[in-house]
């Protein structure tokens, strides 16, 4: 008897640690889904614009602007609009995306503030993943959600 129930409670906390342990990855997937390099579109032409780094400081994601893809002969674009430091500043190399934060019970990263370097303007934001991880449905937003536009972005691999 003693010994069917050092099994019983042997196998029980084998079946609740390994539980706990695919728990802690799968968690660990999510919340890392958006770090990485998007590639944005224009959707006027069809083409790829930019890429965005993703990066995670303390729960909190951020996106720089890594690079913009500019036909032959293109300068690199600058903040025109911008006031104060950023004004006149590459565009290349700002973080443009900030305070996005995973959101589990919405299965989203919500919370966020995108500047767009053409307009100067700062909008809220939220992103969410789809297809696996290969697409970020990212929206940009003034006030309410529905007042936004939403960008597939692709997931970038060299």
């Amino acid at each position: 008897m003693k010994r069917r129930m050092e099994q019983f409670l042997g196998a029980f906390f084998l079946l609740v640690a390994s539980s706990l342990s695919f728990a802690a990855t799968v968690s660990v997937h999510i919340n890392t889904g958006i770090i990485g390099v998007w590639k944005t579109i224009d959707e006027s032409t069809g083409r790829p614009s930019s890429l965005i780094r993703f990066v995670e400081r303390r729960g909190i994601f951020f996106g720089t602007l890594i690079k913009t893809f500019r036909q032959p002969g293109e300068k690199v674009a600058r903040c025109t609009l911008c006031k104060g430091a950023l004004r006149n500043r590459p565009v290349e190399g700002m973080q443009i995306i900030q305070g996005l934060r995973w959101n589990a019970e919405n299965n989203r990263y919500e919370d966020g503030l995108v500047f767009d370097p053409r307009t100067a303007k700062t909008y809220r934001c939220r992103a969410t993943l789809a297809q696996n991880g290969k697409v970020l449905e990212f929206r940009g937003y003034f006030g309410v959600s529905w007042l936004g536009e939403t960008h597939e972005w692709l997931r970038y691999s060299r």
